[in-house]
């Protein structure tokens, strides 16, 4: 079954993004879909529906003025494909008696129509009224209506873990048929003798041959062809994973650690997660970076590649036998699965103009197209994370753990760093690979900068090594533009007086004073600022001294929580409950509870007129005398004369 959202491409001028190329889509007969660029200089991409559908979520997705879903390729249930059934009736129902197709409705129209609907379905579970609003809502919102929006709620459901047999396989194969031309039964001869000491039951030779093609060949390439041509695209398939020197092919992922980690006070911080790059010519580390959390964020992604790229000074890593870390140098081409810190804006532009890698995005969940960082992993769980302090293992095995991960762990962020870079640097650096010939990494590299192979050096590596990860349009604070910057409750400001010189540029032309800054999750003590006037970028440290380097965001919350973060109770007010202070509340209260009135009369102007016109001497005289003045003998006042 078809994406859903791969109908709205029949629509002729739907605008997409193929590539990160804008385009415009138009139906070329029953099967196929023309994508016209709007740059003229590129032609147009001719696509059937199934290659639409393979590309849809990773090269392809939708531009719309509506909100979008995610977009991912996903292949419908049984269960979701009837539940997508019976939204669409009872939506038609809907339709239909409204008049219209973007109608809601009142919850009078909505029951009438669940009323009708459940009757032509024989539902016996009908939806609310309220439900139906949801639905009916989805479907006017969002590219694709209802139905990508069902599609997306596999998303979180992840395939499964990666067997310990299949990573066995990829360690047999990777000695046998990767960069080689033996023979798949010779592979598969040598794959069951080493096995057959390690498992109790072992897959079939169909089964090893089908995980393979997943390796080297997609199926759709393998698809109507017979025994000679499989035979062949199979061989020319093999010579993708052969590379010739370090650095051509760098493969990435992401290892969930069943280990928790802890601040230097004691809070629990959660469980850790290493991003990997993986040298596939030599098998070496090239850059990792450790985060707390799950997934893969932009900024983890960004500074473990920037800790493969950049030379690893002795003393940045910890060593116990003085071994040197000697990976660095700008990739060729890096490989990695959809994962949303991958795929990002931020990741992309700083592989591709930062350092000028060839960036190749796999299908997410798909360990079989990156073998080698796969049983790096593999290598990694069972020779460092196992024999660390607080491993509670496999997810399955947690539930009858006595002691829960949380309770386990032990480790702070830095004790965690400093036994994964020892263990790189001095074990399996120096353990030999049966995949290039029983030779050890550190061999490997050896050998290639003997023969003068080795990546040449970056090029502007203070720009490199800029903080970046992710973006956000900051204010520059007070009235001279002195105060800097605020991120994620950290103020930031340089002490060459460059961020008060742009914010008093951007007052003179009148703009907002606001700068674009990066920064980075994994390290919060500098940002990155682009200067709107040269679009230079330079860096600006935090002005908190207790923000040492390297210090995440994760660690910087628990050390300093958010003052807004308990919503709860935060403490005893006492004037409210004051005895003296409620006795004299009700005094005032009592004293000011009549309202004075303040409505002005309107004077009589015919009263004060008539008052004048009858004034004699005998009214003359006032009904309150003067204390300030002498007293007057009225009789000798003489009368006023009269008009």
């Amino acid at each position: 079954m078809l994406n859903p959202a791969i109908n709205i491409l029949r629509k002729a001028g739907t605008l997409v993004r193929f590539n990160n190329l804008l385009a415009r889509s138009h139906p070329v007969g029953p099967n196929y879909i023309a994508l016209n660029f709007e740059n003229d200089e590129i032609p147009p991409a001719v696509l059937s529906d199934i290659e639409l559908d393979e590309a849809y979520g990773r090269e392809l997705s939708l531009v719309h003025d509506k909100k979008t879903t995610p977009n991912h390729a996903v292949t419908l249930t049984p269960k979701q494909k009837t539940k997508l059934f019976k939204i669409q009736a009872y939506l038609d129902t809907l339709y239909e008696i409204g008049g219209r197709k973007d109608i809601i409705g009142g919850i009078k129209l909505r029951e009438k129509v669940i009323k009708i609907a459940s009757k032509r379905l024989n539902d016996e579970s009908p939806p609310s009224p309220a439900q139906l609003a949801i639905w009916a809502q989805e479907q006017r919102d969002y590219v694709g209506g209802v139905c990508a929006k069902v599609s997306t709620a596999v998303k979180n459901k992840r395939m499964s873990k990666f067997d310990e047999i299949q990573a066995f396989a990829i360690e047999v194969a990777d000695e046998f048929i990767f960069g080689k031309f033996t023979s798949f039964q010779y592979f598969y001869d040598m794959f069951v003798t080493r096995a057959e000491k390690r498992f109790k039951t072992l897959p079939s030779r169909e089964t090893v041959r089908k995980w393979l093609e997943q390796i080297i060949c997609p199926k759709k390439r393998l698809k109507g062809l017979n025994r000679a041509e499989r035979r062949r695209e199979l061989r020319n398939a093999i010579k993708k994973f052969k590379t010739t020197r370090p650095y051509e092919r760098l493969e990435a992922d992401a290892c969930s650690m069943r280990v928790g980690v802890r601040d230097d006070e004691g809070n629990y911080l959660g469980q850790a997660t290493v991003i990997f790059f993986l040298d596939v010519h030599t098998r070496s580390v090239a850059g990792y970076e450790l985060h707390i959390g799950a997934g893969e964020p932009s900024s983890s992604v960004v500074s473990a590649f920037r800790h493969a790229v950049c030379k690893k000074e002795p003393g940045t890593y910890h060593t116990l036998r003085n071994n040197y870390w000697y990976c660095s140098g700008p990739p060729e081409k890096a490989v990695y699965d959809g994962g949303a810190g991958f795929i990002s804006n931020e990741t992309q532009s700083y592989m591709k103009l930062t350092v000028g890698t060839l960036v190749e995005t796999l299908a997410s969940y798909s360990p079989w197209l990156k073998p080698f960082v796969e049983r790096f992993i593999y290598t990694f769980r069972t020779n460092c994370e196992a024999r660390l302090p607080g491993y509670v293992g496999k997810q399955k095995d947690q539930a009858k753990l006595e002691h829960k991960i949380e309770e386990r762990a032990h480790l702070t962020v830095d004790e965690l760093r400093r036994a994964i870079e020892s263990w790189i640097v001095d074990e399996y650096h120096h353990k030999p690979h049966s995949g290039i010939n029983g030779l050890t990494p550190y061999q490997a590299w050896e050998k290639a900068r003997k023969e003068c192979l080795l990546p040449v050096d970056v090029k502007d590596e203070y720009k490199i090594r800029l903080p970046k990860g992710k973006k956000r349009e900051a204010t520059i604070s007070g009235d001279a533009f002195h105060l800097g910057v605020t991120i994620n409750r950290l103020k930031y400001n340089d002490d060459d007086g460059r961020l008060k010189e742009i914010g008093n540029w951007l007052a003179q032309t009148n703009q907002p004073r606001k700068v674009t800054c990066y920064y980075s999750d994994c390290d919060l003590s500098a940002i990155t600022v682009l200067c709107p006037r040269t679009l230079h970028e330079f860096k600006v440290p935090a002005i908190d001294e207790n923000i040492k380097p390297g210090m995440s965001l994760i660690e910087f919350q628990a050390l300093k929580p958010s003052a807004y973060k308990n919503k709860g109770f935060s403490h005893y007010r006492t004037m409210e409950d004051n005895p003296e202070m409620v006795k004299a509340h009700e005094a005032v209260n009592k004293k000011v509870g009549k309202k004075k009135t303040t409505k002005l009369r309107r004077t009589s102007i015919e009263n004060i007129q008539n008052n004048i016109d009858t004034l004699t001497i005998e009214n003359y005289k006032p009904t309150d005398i003067d204390p300030y003045v002498d007293e007057i003998d009225w009789d000798d006042i003489e009368p006023l004369p009269q008009s």
